[in-house]
């Protein structure tokens, strides 16, 4: 797992000893006055990775007799996951480049407060402006552009205890990053407690043939919800998602759940050992065909017969030889949860944003 808040510090000019990183050095109140010797800024990083060790699933089955696994089931988590961590690692990706150029390109502002990037990146498209937050609960914020366009809005509070982002994958920075035809908002708290909590929604056009239920349609609207508890090591992962054809629409009808626990490897090795349930509108598992509800009374203690959960993983991948030992399953997420698909959201840029002077 990478470290919760990258290291890189952004250093303009002389580093005075004691400074946290992410908090710009004020200007000098002496009676000297002397001018500012540095900015010291960290953008942060979210470095919420499940590994790619722990996204391949699909040769160790989803045993639950006496149904047929198929490749459908082999993949709900596997696509889900693929894509949490397509975009975190992009937006990571980004804010390393871009400290790369604050370091190499910002000008120190008059106020000593401000840090600016022009024609930066490797086809001069980016442009940048890093400065204090005036919203509350967070005390710094990055606009990102691309040819003028933005791309990426950030806002922090020291020592990232809370981020706040969103970020159009679909803009084009000409410095060799993923595309996704998706706006993002991600949400990060770091509690005193050592949980580290992420809130991810995505909407927009997604093309990926590991996606089962993109025959549903090529639109997708998703909300992730993760958390990684810092004493122990283990994540848990709960998702919603709807495919749709044509616009994101306003009302949405989730077509997929997952809920799910990622625990450290018992031999010590990379990545997690997963355990999780599901259900898929696309699932031909005959189970599945009666359908879902993610109010149902029953939710958590499925009756055999209702619309409920009908995929799942065991820990340790052990197969689940009757209904009763796939309802204890059930049973053990109650406190993972899951997130309803009222909870879904159409996801945009906010308005005003400019990296113009």
């Amino acid at each position: 797992m990478k470290a919760f808040i990258g290291t890189l510090t952004l250093v303009l000019g002389a580093v005075s000893c004691g400074t946290v990183a992410g908090n710009p050095i004020k200007p000098g109140s002496g009676s000297t006055g002397d001018a500012p010797k540095a900015v010291v800024y960290t953008l942060p990083r979210f470095g919420f990775d499940l590994a790619d060790e722990s996204l391949q699933l699909a040769d160790q089955g989803l045993q639950l007799q006496p149904f047929v696994s198929d490749s459908a089931d082999k993949t709900l988590f596997n696509a889900l996951g693929r894509r949490f961590n397509g975009l975190v690692r992009e937006v990571d990706a980004t804010a390393t480049r871009i400290n790369t150029l604050l370091a190499q390109q910002a000008k120190l502002a008059a106020d000593g407060m401000t840090l600016r990037v022009k024609h930066g990146g490797k086809a001069g498209k980016i442009a940048a402006h890093v400065g204090p937050s005036d919203a509350p609960g967070f005390d710094h914020s990055a606009v990102l552009c691309a040819d003028g366009k933005p791309l990426q809005f950030m806002r922090w509070s020291d020592l990232g205890g809370s981020i706040e982002l969103w970020r159009d994958f679909s803009i084009d920075q000409g410095d060799d990053e993923a595309h996704y035809g998706v706006v993002s908002r991600l949400r990060m708290n770091k509690t005193a407690a050592g949980v580290v909590s992420l809130d991810l929604t995505s909407s927009g056009s997604w093309s990926d043939n590991a996606d089962a239920d993109a025959e549903n349609g090529a639109g997708l609207a998703e909300r992730v919800r993760a958390e990684r508890d810092s004493s122990t090591g283990v994540v848990t992962l709960r998702s919603t998602t709807q495919h749709y054809s044509g616009a994101t629409p306003t009302a949405f009808s989730a077509d997929t759940y997952i809920s799910s626990r990622l625990s450290p490897r018992s031999d010590g090795g990379k990545g997690y050992e997963v355990a999780f349930i599901g259900y898929s509108k696309s699932s031909k598992r005959s189970k599945c065909q009666s359908g879902f509800s993610d109010s149902a009374a029953d939710l958590w203690h499925p009756i055999q017969d209702k619309p409920r959960f009908c995929l799942g993983r065991a820990p340790a991948g052990a197969k689940l030889k009757n209904f009763d030992e796939f309802a204890a399953l059930v049973a053990g997420f109650e406190s993972v949860g899951i997130i309803k698909q009222d909870e879904l959201e159409r996801t945009s840029m906010p308005t005003g944003l400019s990296c113009d002077e």
